[in-house]
């Protein structure tokens, strides 16, 4: 499998929340090089970085990388250089902050504007036949979780996805589908976007005549993987921190 970028999906409108899940302030969390608070965007950013994949940011237009711990040494380019090399991270690889395909139509649609960048940087000079570029993937990260995206990360490339649309992972105990915590090849960009032009939005149902390998997630994340409202986050955090 080749994993070609990570895209981390922050342009929820975090109704249930009452504030945006992006930039929830992560309790006696800070960054190492200024001793400032971090969010939830800045802990998947930092923890996306250490595997030396271009990062993608999907926050449907409201700018929350320039709201985050992590902006001026993002856009500072000794102070990246400092970080970058203190964290044994992406030194020279981006963070990008990419629109949505159709602007409020939830994370297919960021999906699909990040299958076009990866296109359109990554494996623009090869030929782009469904057969060649199908096992190119795209990992994919929600912003409500509180997991370590290089564990994911670990487990997808554990699995054999040579006759796979993708993968993500699966609460086997709850019987509980996590379809943005996953990666997804590059070849399924044109059905994708039939599909949006059609009106449709719904993940799982795009996903239900795909090939997709479900990977049993450890029980020990059930808590941690997807948080909607501040009840849900305070118990995230109690079993985050007690990892």
């Amino acid at each position: 499998m080749n994993m070609i970028a990570i895209i981390i999906l922050a342009g929820g409108n975090s109704r249930r929340m009452g504030s945006p899940k992006a930039l929830l302030p992560l309790p006696n969390a800070q960054t190492k090089s200024q001793n400032l608070p971090q969010t939830l965007l800045d802990f998947h950013i930092s923890h996306a970085s250490m595997l030396n994949l271009p990062i993608l940011i999907g926050d449907n237009g409201k700018g929350f990388l320039n709201k985050c711990a992590l902006k001026d040494i993002l856009f500072n380019h000794q102070l990246a250089s400092d970080f970058y090399l203190k964290n044994a991270t992406l030194k020279n690889l981006p963070v990008i902050v990419i629109d949505d395909y159709i602007k409020n139509a939830g994370a297919l649609s960021c999906l699909l504007s990040a299958f076009d960048y990866c296109h359109t940087h990554f494996v623009k000079n090869q030929i782009k036949d469904n057969q060649h570029i199908s096992n190119k993937f795209l990992m994919v990260i929600g912003c409500d979780n509180l997991i370590n995206v290089s564990c994911i990360s670990n487990l997808l490339n554990k699995a054999d996805l040579n006759h796979y649309h993708g993968a993500y992972l699966k609460d086997v105990s709850g019987d509980k589908d996590y379809p943005l915590l996953g990666c997804y090849s590059l070849s399924l960009y044109d059905e994708l976007k039939v599909y949006l032009n059609q009106g449709e939005r719904s993940v799982m149902r795009f996903l239900k005549d795909k090939s997709i390998c479900q990977i049993p997630m450890p029980s020990n994340w059930k808590n941690l993987a997807n948080f909607n409202t501040p009840d849900e986050f305070k118990l995230a955090l109690s079993s985050f921190e007690d990892k």
